[in-house]
Formats: structure tokens, sequence, C-alpha cells
């Protein structure tokens, strides 16, 4: 035996030596560090609870004058039915010869036999940024969904956002969309 020779017989082998410890802790040490009281509170088996819903007040709790704001406008939304999405009666509107054209709009109105006017808005990049061009058209909407009833006959209505828009307030787009669609407005 080659190894044997030079290492000797009487030496125990390498790591022999060393006793054996357990490494298991016994249930009363397992949980010595904190008390149950100060401890992590355990979660509950069952499921979690659902997110709260609806609108919050700033400081993260609901309101009364909250809740009510947000029920008084969700009946006041506008709605998808009243909105033109397709890219073909974007270009059919586009067409059509009713063009008022105004420093930050050009709005093209068609009759529609639907009964209800809809409302298409387009605002190229040349407007702004994301927030600036959707600031513009949610004031549209916002106009179109207070004046839509006196818009008769009922028409399609395209609104094209021009570049000198970005820097318009919600009067401003009123007045300038009233005068275009010919609507009478007071404020």
């Amino acid at each position: 035996m080659k190894g044997t020779a030079s290492r000797g017989l009487d030496q125990p082998l390498r790591g022999a030596n060393e006793a054996n410890i357990p490494t298991e802790q016994s249930t009363t040490e397992a949980d010595a560090r904190l008390p149950r009281s100060y401890g992590q509170p355990r979660r509950t088996t069952g499921a979690e609870a659902a997110a709260g819903q609806g609108a919050q007040a700033i400081d993260g709790q609901h309101t009364t004058e909250t809740a009510v704001l947000n029920q008084a406008s969700v009946g006041q939304r506008f709605p998808r039915s009243r909105r033109i999405r397709k890219r073909a009666e974007f270009v059919r509107l586009q067409r059509s010869p009713g063009k008022q054209a105004g420093s930050s709009f050009v709005v093209i109105t068609a009759l529609t036999r639907r009964g209800v006017s809809r409302l298409g808005i387009t605002a190229s990049r040349k407007v702004g940024g994301a927030v600036i061009r959707n600031r513009i058209k949610r004031f549209v909407r916002e106009f179109f969904r207070q004046h839509q009833h006196r818009i008769v006959p009922a028409r399609d209505v395209l609104v094209i956002v021009r570049p000198g828009a970005a820097a318009l307030r919600y009067a401003d787009v009123e007045r300038d969309l009233a005068t275009a669609l010919e609507l009478t407005v007071n404020r």
C-alpha cells in the first residue's frame, strides 16, 4: 500500500479527529429569539382581502364627498359608442366637404344616419409630447360631452389638432370649437 507507508499507521485519517455535533435544534430553542407578541404576525391561511376600489382622498382614506363625486361622474362619461374609432371612418370624414379651419383646430363634419353625434380626434406629434396631446384631447372630449346634444342634426365630427393648440386652456378650446361648430356657448 502506497499511502500508508509514508503516513504511518498510528496517525488518524484527516478529519477523523473531529467530534460529531448534531445541527438540529430542539423545538424550545427554535422560537427563542422573539416571543410571539413581538414577532412577525403569521399570515392567515385563507385568501387575502380584496383591494379597496374607487377613488380615495389625498390622505388615502375614502371620504363621502369623494364617493358622491365619483358616482355623479360615472353617468357623465364619454361612451365609446359616441367615438369614431375606425380608420375607414376617419378617412371618409377627411374627404367630406364640411371643413372649418381655425388657428388651433380643423373641424370636419358630416351628417350621419345614426341619430347621435360622434367625435373623432387626431393629434400628431407636431402638437407636442404625449402629455400635451392627451390634455388637448381631454379638453376636446369634454367640450363634446357637454355640448353634443346641441349639435343638430346629428353629425360625425372630426377634430384635427394643430400645433398651436398646445398652450390652450379649456376656455380657449371651448371658444374655438363652438365657433367652428356654430354653437353658442353661455359662460
